[in-house]
């Protein structure tokens, strides 16, 4: 399960520590390599907007 503090819902990291993030609108999930913008986030998956997704709805393996 992935760490709550590498999870965050919106458009864009908010924090350091975000490393994907699901924007709850449009469905996109992204991966965010640093969670500080300097590199671009980069879709990885669409889901269903509206999506009641957590951090413990990811696996990473």
């Amino acid at each position: 399960m992935l760490d709550a503090e590498e999870f965050t819902i919106g458009s864009a990291a908010t924090r350091a520590s975000d490393r994907f993030i699901y924007n709850d609108t449009t469905g996109a999930l992204f991966f965010d390599p640093d969670g500080t913008g300097t590199l671009a986030q980069v879709q990885f998956a669409e889901l269903s907007g509206g999506f009641a997704l957590t951090n413990s709805d990811i696996f990473v393996v």
